[in-house]
């Protein structure tokens, strides 16, 4: 990956405005741990259309106020957006925390339908919802896989309270007929275009 370093940039210094190289370079460049460097190149992902949910991002950029970046949030609206996948939207709920501590008067999270419950059982403090809502526009939003960024975060401390999800309690018990088979089977996998 180091190696990888020197191309991106001659790669760059070629064609300065694309965004798929710079995200790219900064996906690089957060594998080697070089945080700070990396956010401003990653923050070109929004203008990669692999990395957009549709036309639901253009929707929240004209329902939420302004981008945020890190401005005083206490008393205000803040709509945060799950912007990649489920595997993203569950490692970046880790800063949901960090906002909340800016004393907003309120934070909307715009997730995915799946995670929804998860999301609200583990943060009461938050509104989940799985569409961007009608009414009330936030004075500011924010898609969460910038809030590293937003947060400076560095190789350490990445925020690491743990747990940090946490489900509603359900049966211990499954109820199966007499001769099902035994066994349970979990299957986790990321995005296969990558």
């Amino acid at each position: 990956f180091a190696a990888a370093n020197a191309p991106f940039s001659a790669a760059l210094a070629l064609a300065p405005d694309a965004a798929a190289t710079h995200t790219a370079y900064g996906m690089n460049l957060l594998r080697l741990g070089m945080f700070q460097a990396a956010w401003p190149e990653y923050a070109w992902h929004a203008q990669v259309p692999f990395f957009r949910r549709g036309d639901a991002q253009a929707a929240l950029h004209q329902l939420a106020g302004r981008r945020w970046t890190g401005e005083d949030l206490h008393g205000r609206t803040i709509l945060l957006w799950d912007d990649q996948g489920f595997g993203d939207a569950i490692q970046f709920f880790r800063y949901l925390r960090l906002v909340e501590q800016a004393r907003p008067a309120r934070i909307i999270h715009c997730s995915f339908a799946p995670l929804a419950a998860l999301f609200a059982a583990s943060a009461p403090f938050a509104e989940v919802v799985t569409e961007p809502p009608d009414l009330a526009p936030s004075d500011y939003h924010c898609v969460t896989s910038d809030l590293p960024a937003v947060f400076r975060t560095r190789l350490d401390p990445i925020p690491g309270e743990v747990p940090y999800l946490s489900a509603r309690p359900v049966p211990r018990r499954l109820h199966l007929p007499r001769r099902a088979p035994r066994l349970v089977g979990l299957v986790w996998s990321g995005d296969p275009r990558h």
